[in-house]
């Protein structure tokens, strides 16, 4: 009969990996991709690469800086030119046109990269605002256009587009997030709004016991009518809340204000006044700070703990899923790892005790659950649980 030929073998081990990964897919009940959306996949891949990169996000950084300088500079000149910026050939519409390009293929560029991850990962709110914004842009530059071919725009719309023009510059907040001084500040403050919010309440009910309580001694007064002064610092609620506001935040000199009340009404009047002042600057508004310290102070660990583990991982953990004392031995001189162990106030001649108190299971190997626990436990001081497990199994 004929002869069977031989079953095809691959020719390299590229094609050996293809054909399992095949194989695994269609076990799956998934697809194996064509050579179409390989090639698709390849470039979404190169493109999401060239997205990721410091480069592409300082240059997007640094064209929102310019942008919201040529903004202000735009601003100012139509301050004394009214009629400079209308025109659409002018300066700022050529340089508006070169930022909405720039930005169009920005935003073009990231959402091929990530497409519907672009809306789901940690960052959405941010992704979702500088689309909004990129737009907003595009639609003002589709309003230009119209009225350089003298097409009919209503006057309104372009007035609001030319609002909406100003909105852009809040794309300058993002730009803080590639400084870690800043983005730790603009994070730490974020964080701490929950606790700033009852600290302003608090501050907030003080102001409003203390308004009634010097409006109605304000009132009782026989002098308060015939009183200038008093009537223009306490003649509402409303005014009295904001008089006992601006004398804590220095909106007003706390002087002129108490002067009326001990001439007018009462000298014990200027007692109670300086009795408010003192509470509402000397503990309140100081928990106030103290509480924005804690928060950022609290902050700021988290980052360099988190910013640590990552670099330590990255080091050890690019090609192997584990290392052992050899791998971690070759790099101790390395500036990470000197970094670290200036951090947790250890010598380097300490290496391989600290190698085996990571070591949790004995195993001679470190992965990455056992590297992140413990360089985060040998960052802060000992706990008082910690200290207990010690001097028990020591005895």
């Amino acid at each position: 009969g004929p002869r069977a030929e031989p079953p095809s073998v691959p020719r390299s081990n590229d094609d050996v990996q293809s054909n399992e990964e095949r194989a695994m897919l269609v076990k799956a009940g998934e697809k194996w991709p064509d050579d179409e959306e390989e090639d698709v996949l390849i470039r979404r891949a190169i493109v999401q690469s060239y997205v990721e990169s410091p480069w592409f996000e300082y240059t997007a950084g640094l064209l929102v800086l310019v942008n919201a300088i040529t903004l202000g500079i735009e601003t100012e000149a139509r301050s004394y030119h009214p009629d400079s910026g209308h025109a659409p050939m002018s300066i700022w519409s050529i340089s508006e046109t070169i930022f909405c390009l720039c930005f169009g293929a920005e935003m073009a560029c990231r959402l091929y990269a990530y497409r519907r991850e672009f809306f789901l990962v940690d960052e959405w709110m941010w992704n979702l605002l500088d689309l909004s914004l990129v737009v907003m842009q595009i639609l003002d530059q589709i309003i230009q256009l119209c009225s350089l071919f003298d097409l009919p725009v209503n006057v309104t719309v372009m007035r609001i587009a030319r609002l909406v023009r100003l909105t852009r510059i809040t794309r300058m907040v993002r730009v803080l997030r590639l400084f870690d001084e800043l983005r730790t500040i603009v994070k730490s403050m974020s964080k701490s709004l929950s606790a700033l919010f009852w600290a302003m309440l608090l501050l907030l009910i003080a102001i409003y016991i203390f308004s009634i309580i010097f409006m109605q001694t304000v009132m009782v007064s026989p002098q308060a009518m015939s009183s200038q002064d008093l009537q223009y610092w306490f003649g509402s609620l409303l005014r009295t809340i904001l008089t006992m506001f601006e004398c804590i935040v220095g909106g007003v000199g706390w002087d002129h204000v108490v002067q009326p009340l001990i001439t007018e009404v009462s000298p014990f009047m200027g007692f109670i006044f300086s009795v408010y002042i003192g509470v509402s600057l000397l503990a309140m508004m100081n928990c106030v700070t103290a509480v924005l310290v804690e928060k950022v102070l609290h902050t700021v660990r988290e980052d360099k703990d988190v910013y640590m583990a990552s670099r330590m991982c990255e080091l050890f953990m690019d090609d192997e899923e584990s290392i052992t004392w050899e791998d971690f031995s070759r790099k101790l001189h390395t500036r990470t790892m000197r970094e670290f162990f200036d951090t947790i106030d250890v010598d380097l001649s300490g290496a391989r005790t600290l190698f085996e108190l990571l070591d949790v299971d004995g195993s001679g190997r470190l992965d990455t659950t056992e590297m992140i626990h413990g360089f985060l436990k040998l960052r802060g001081p000992a706990k008082a649980l910690e200290i207990s497990m010690l001097v028990r199994w020591v005895h």
